[in-house]
């Protein structure tokens, strides 16, 4: 059989293809979140316009960076997923949770930044908050955290998500009620820190899985006096 010869016709196309996929892949662009923050409220900049430079809710195709505070809703145990392609956290980057649904984000990048359980639905004091998806811990490493301005509720962060990356990650509670949950088959590789926050001094965290703690590489530091793991 013949080869089917390629006539100007399919050349033209071919030529239309290539220019439709350079046009898609110099679409994307990286979205900063501006210096306003986030309030407590039903629509943040997590899912939806406010915020972000330029102007518009996250969508795919776009990778989204904070150096602020970012929450999620407030509404009562209402899940979403970040629209994001990526979402990176640097340095003063924060994302609270204040809502007791599920949260995911596919590909979270900590730099320097943290994420916490904020106090849920409108800001009660109790309750556990859940993010699934992916981890990926840069060279700053990574805070994971139950508590924030001193509160001592019994709060709960469940990190579904599988952490990877070759940054430390950071785990920290403030009051004895509070444990860090973390289910993934995680190979991070820069190590583990436990600590308390303030005048607590201890770390309470659950591992939900054989390699929770990343690596088998990766050192764990004890920062507290009284630390305990749940396996």
């Amino acid at each position: 059989m013949k080869p089917t010869p390629f006539t100007p016709m399919k050349k033209a196309l071919a030529l239309l293809l290539s220019s439709l996929l350079t046009v898609a892949a110099a679409s994307a662009a990286t979205i900063n979140h501006t210096s306003t923050g986030d309030t407590i409220g039903v629509n943040t900049s997590f899912n939806s316009n406010l915020n972000w430079v330029p102007a518009g809710a996250p969508a795919p195709g776009n990778d989204y960076v904070s150096n602020y505070l970012m929450r999620t809703t407030n509404s009562a145990n209402t899940a979403w997923t970040f629209q994001g392609t990526s979402l990176t956290l640097t340095s003063s980057g924060s994302l609270a949770f204040n809502t007791s649904g599920i949260q995911t984000v596919a590909d979270l990048r900590m730099n320097g930044g943290n994420i916490q359980n904020a106090g849920l639905d409108d800001l009660a004091q109790d309750g556990t908050a859940t993010l699934a998806g992916g981890i990926t811990l840069q060279a700053a490493g990574g805070l994971i955290r139950t508590n924030t301005n001193g509160n001592t509720g019994e709060r709960k962060f469940v990190i579904n998500s599988i952490i990877g990356g070759t940054g430390a990650l950071t785990l920290e509670n403030s009051s004895s009620g509070q444990r860090i949950t973390l289910n993934g088959a995680n190979t991070y590789s820069g190590g583990t820190i436990l600590q308390g926050s303030g005048a607590f001094d201890t770390a309470y965290v659950i591992l939900g899985n054989d390699t929770a703690l990343g690596a088998a590489s990766g050192s764990l530091n004890l920062a507290e006096a009284n630390t305990v793991l749940d396996l």
